[in-house]
């Protein structure tokens, strides 16, 4: 009867199989890192584009509503002199020495009660009844508050006033609305007609500051609303924000960018309309249309199955802002671009 001897690997058998093993190990987590790579890099890619949609979205929003009463400029107090501004305007920051080469824009809007029933709804207007200059004689204030920037608008032009005092209307009497501006001399909403004219609405309205900075919590950069004032800021435009109004739009926002369409000839063909970079405050007529730009940013640099950061990533050029140099730091971006047409900017040409 044949006898069998159990036996066992030998060294060069256990090291050969011990090195397929390592290769085949080494395979499996070299597919499984450029696996989890693909999938980093597709969510860095899908989050840089979220954020430039969902920034985008209440910017349009509020351009829709943007100087509702002020097509034809808007009357403010600038160091002591009626100046006429434009409701939309912004820096055109390519030209600006600053930390960020990013544009910024500047909305006057209305109150989203403004057109509720007057006399009844919070921010509601009222209506002037005497014509002329000084404080206001309105149908009611009970409507409005004493800390409100109120718009007077005959829906074509419109003053901005300040520093209220409200005396509400009694059953013989109308209301009366003073205001800081009225010890200018003829200021008004429309001085070539010698004031303010009976039938002149009267609401709230805020002023909105859109720009980019650095959120400090986390160092990445981030589109960002702020309330404004009627108070000149660093660079003598009219408006600057309220210390401490400011709220994070969306974060991982690397560059906004907008350029004012232009009917100069009155042709009412918006494929014909002239764009420019940058719009200041004083009153020029004809704005019809905005393009805004905006580019989201990954949250995180792309790296490949090596570690290693991808090339070929650097801030995008867009309008007239071009990084060009640039270095490539490895960030994903995604770029949202959108025509708003601006129908409060054209109400008085209707």
């Amino acid at each position: 009867m044949r006898r069998w001897h159990a036996r066992g690997f030998s060294l060069i058998e256990l090291i050969v199989a011990m090195a397929v093993m390592l290769v085949a190990i080494a395979a499996v987590s070299y597919l499984l890192i450029a696996t989890l790579r693909m999938k980093h890099n597709t969510e860095n890619a899908i989050e840089s584009n979220d954020a430039a949609r969902l920034a985008l979205e209440p910017l349009v929003k509020d351009l829709r509503l943007a100087g509702m009463g002020a097509s034809g400029g808007l009357w403010l107090n600038q160091g002591g002199i009626p100046t006429q501004v434009n409701a939309v305007f912004g820096l055109d920051g390519a030209a600006a020495a600053t930390t960020f080469e990013r544009d910024d824009l500047w909305l006057v809007l209305p109150d989203p009660q403004a057109l509720r029933e007057s006399c009844v709804d919070r921010g509601a207007s009222t209506s002037v009844v005497s014509a002329g200059v000084g404080a206001l004689s309105v149908t009611c204030t009970t409507s409005l508050r004493d800390t409100d920037l109120l718009m007077v608008s005959n829906m074509t032009s419109a003053a901005l006033l300040t520093g209220l005092t409200l005396t509400p209307a009694q059953q013989t009497t109308p209301g009366s609305i003073d205001y800081a501006e009225s010890t200018l001399s003829g200021f008004s909403n429309a001085p070539g007609r010698g004031g303010f004219q009976v039938g002149d609405f009267v609401f709230p309205v805020t002023l909105v500051h859109y720009y980019i900075d650095v959120d400090p919590a986390s160092s990445r950069p981030a589109l960002y609303r702020a309330q404004g004032r009627l108070a000149p800021d660093a660079r003598g435009r009219p408006f600057s924000d309220v210390a401490g109004s400011e709220r994070m739009v969306q974060l991982d926002i690397e560059d906004l960018q907008v350029a004012y369409g232009f009917d100069a000839v009155g042709s009412g063909r918006p494929e014909g309309y002239a764009f420019q970079h940058g719009l200041g405050p004083a009153w020029l007529p004809g704005m019809r249309s905005l393009r805004v730009s905006i580019v989201g940013r990954g949250p995180q640099v792309q790296r490949d199955a090596r570690d290693v950061v991808v090339s070929g990533l650097r801030p995008v050029s867009i309008e007239n802002h071009d990084p060009a140099g640039a270095p490539e730091d490895g960030f994903r971006r995604s770029q949202y671009t959108r025509r708003v047409e601006l129908p409060n900017m054209a109400a008085g040409v209707l």
